[in-house]
């Protein structure tokens, strides 16, 4: 028989006397065979026996195991299941469900959902930790998007020894702003992602040792100068304003023809982005047993710039996958960003060099040990007066160690959109369709998707069966999300002439972020943070029963 985890609104009757204190509690739910046991914690059990009401109407008493700890009831198999922190419902409508704190009932509203629930999944609901959610969550375990999230402070960006901006010079001496071994400059970065050796000094004798490094950025950059094995045209705007210009830098530098000085990459940052949200479910696998498992992702992302400074219409995104193994990792991981408000408080204007250190310990051991590249997503539009904007994405070939154009992740090819609108067409019809779509869950298959896309104002249309199905799977993709989906405005104004969620400023700007990442998509990121800082497995699993925490899974900022 299935192993089925129940999570009900239970009505357990325990009886004290007037002096006596209402013992905690603990429901492990789902054991075995449908039944549920009782175990009482911390005070001995005063009264009758506890009881349950049943879904079927019925009462069914509790009986006392040997061990003294545990009760257990058997319950007819159930039907119809409804998740809901703590509740069973027939409905999708609210329900309240009351918990005990160990001191006073706490009355919880909570939304309902239908969940298909994997085999084989113990879990162990304690009154006391559901009733801490409410209390203190908010409170104990805030997170601040600024700077957990998306972290786009000047200092930070600018920083003297972090950062690196070849072409904006400090006067009177003409020097470059920051250093280029920085641990958030673009060289550094990469070099440590795709293992190359990477000296930041412009010596005949580091020229020769950055030379494996220098012909990787050479190879990457090249592919905007003629057609590749994708069948992607070449663009001469972009190789005349930025490829070019780092060519003949490097040139200067006596870089060899075939290489690029890693230092001179026409980058400067805008955000460092942490995407812990897009990790594996932990309802469904995520972080259980010995093997590492996707704990999320590292962005950071750059702005392209000119060799006078000015930014150009362009961004270029180092996505890096975090693996984390086990349970406990991935909440040292969730707690070291929520930490991070520590060393930066909520009503100090800049941050601290506790946080530009926190920061970086977090972000150099991604790069040391727990991160590997993802991908390369670049998007462009250099001439701020002509559309449209290209958007493409770069992996590492494992073979050649080279950085190849790939096919955009969830991104059907409108070009050629027969074969991509019977593959949605058909997996919409599905079952599961709604479930996976929410969680994030499915995934396009590579001959449907694009190898390269142009933003515009044209939806993504085919047969969902719904329009919030249809809108999901159209805002993951890659125009979709930076098109008519999302509705970019700033300040809730229109955006459609600058289409980036991160904006690139002229120095000494701020960075500003889109309304749909601010004032949509950052509640859910920050809600995805929030629920591994709970403080037990149970309530993290609860909360990734019941939150859609994938339904943006494919965002790219």
């Amino acid at each position: 028989m299935r192993n089925w985890l129940l999570i009900f609104n239970f009505g357990i009757l325990l009886t004290s006397s007037a002096t006596a204190q209402v013992p905690q509690y603990i429901l492990e739910l789902g054991l075995r065979n449908s039944n549920l046991t009782l175990k009482i914690t911390g005070f001995p059990e005063q009264g009758r026996n506890p009881q349950i009401h049943w879904q079927d109407g019925k009462t069914y008493p509790f009986t006392k195991r040997a061990d003294s700890l545990r009760w257990t009831a058997n319950l007819p198999p159930p039907n119809d299941l409804q998740i809901a922190l703590g509740a069973l419902s027939k409905s999708r409508s609210e329900k309240t469900v009351t918990l005990w704190n160990g001191h006073s009932p706490l009355r919880v509203n909570v939304p309902g959902r239908t969940i298909p629930l994997p085999a084989n999944l113990p879990i162990t609901l304690s009154a006391v930790d559901m009733a801490a959610v409410v209390q203190t969550n908010e409170r104990d375990l805030p997170v601040l998007p600024d700077r957990s999230l998306v972290i786009t402070h000047r200092y930070v960006l600018d920083h003297p020894t972090e950062t690196f901006d070849p072409y904006s010079l400090i006067k009177p001496r003409g020097m470059p702003r920051g250093r280029s071994d920085g641990a958030w400059s673009f060289p550094h970065i990469l070099s440590k992602l795709l293992k190359q050796n990477y000296n930041p000094d412009t010596t005949p004798e580091a020229v020769k040792a950055n030379a494996k490094f220098a012909k990787v950025l050479s190879a990457f950059a090249g592919q905007w100068e003629a057609k590749n094995a994708l069948g992607i045209p070449a663009d001469k705007q972009f190789l005349q304003e930025v490829v070019q210009p780092w060519r003949d830098k490097s040139a200067l530098l006596q870089y060899p023809s075939g290489q690029l000085a890693p230092h001179l990459a026409p980058l400067r940052l805008l955000a460092i982005v942490n995407r812990i949200d897009l990790r594996e479910n932990f309802a469904f696998g995520g972080a259980s047993g010995g093997v590492p498992s996707n704990a999320g992702r590292l962005h950071f992302v750059f702005g392209f710039i000119s060799p006078d400074g000015q930014a150009l219409e362009g961004r270029l995104i180092v996505e890096i996958r975090v693996k984390k193994k086990g349970e406990q990792e991935l909440w040292k991981w969730a707690r070291q960003w929520q930490d991070l408000t520590k060393e930066w408080p909520l009503k100090t204007k800049i941050p601290s060099e506790n946080y530009i250190r926190a920061l970086k310990k977090l972000t150099e051991d991604v790069l040391d040990h727990s991160g590997a590249l993802s991908s390369i997503r670049t998007n462009e539009k250099v001439d701020s007066l002509t559309p449209p904007w290209d958007m493409r994405e770069f992996v590492l070939n494992p073979q050649s160690k080279v950085l190849d154009s790939a096919r955009l992740t969830q991104t059907p090819d409108r070009k050629n959109f027969s074969a991509g609108q019977m593959w949605l067409e058909k997996f919409c019809a599905g079952p599961q369709a709604d479930d996976l779509i929410k969680r994030g869950a499915y995934r396009l298959p590579d001959n449907i998707l694009a190898p390269i896309t142009s933003a515009d104002n044209e939806q993504l249309k085919f047969k969902a069966g719904s329009e919030s199905r249809r809108h999901l799977i159209a805002l993951n993709t890659c125009n979709g999300c930076h098109g008519p989906e999302a509705k970019l405005t700033v300040s809730g104004i229109p955006d459609d002439r600058f289409f980036s969620h991160i904006s690139h400023p002229g120095k000494p700007g701020p960075v500003t972020l889109s309304d749909f990442l601010m004032k949509t998509d950052m509640e859910r990121r920050r809600a995805s943070l929030t629920a591994l800082l709970l403080p037990s497995k149970t309530l993290r699993t609860l909360w990734d029963l019941t939150s859609a925490g994938g339904s943006m899974s494919g965002s790219g900022h």
